[in-house]
């Protein structure tokens, strides 16, 4: 068995490629401005606080415009190609209602009416009761 070795441009293992998502653009773009923001932020604190520092104050400006370009080209890309307009937003699937089985409970039997007395029995105070016990009474003057 003969063992061969391939070049790198004999190996194809390329998968499809996806179209570019449209969260990776627009957090790439957030997160741009944010860093615009801190560095606008750092050139004011270093101009502020320090001296000799027109040539790092330059290039934290230049980069800071290299960001501003970034994302001006970005959102410029997204609002040609119509980028938002073009994510497919899956409607969501809306199923046949299902039937429910109906039940129909069996034909109950007749019963014929029978009159129910209920015993009730009165209620007795023992006397035992009374004598152990001391009425508290409740005084209000209203006037």
């Amino acid at each position: 068995m003969e063992k061969q070795i391939l070049k790198e441009e004999e190996i194809t293992t390329e998968l499809p490629k996806e179209d570019l998502p449209m969260d990776f653009v627009t957090s790439f773009v957030s997160k741009s401005w944010d860093e615009v923001g801190v560095l606008k932020a750092s050139i004011e604190a270093i101009s502020k606080d320090f001296n000799n520092t027109e040539k790092v104050v330059s290039v934290l400006q230049d980069l800071a415009d290299a960001y501003l370009v970034c994302i001006g080209q970005l959102e410029l890309f997204l609002h040609k190609n119509d980028y938002l307009t073009k994510e497919v937003i899956a409607e969501p699937e809306i199923a046949a209602p299902i039937e429910e089985p109906v039940i129909v409970a069996p034909e109950a039997p007749i019963v014929s009416e029978v009159p129910v007395t209920i015993e009730t029995q009165p209620l007795t105070e023992s006397t035992e009761e009374k004598a152990d016990f001391e009425p508290f009474e409740y005084f209000c003057d209203f006037e």
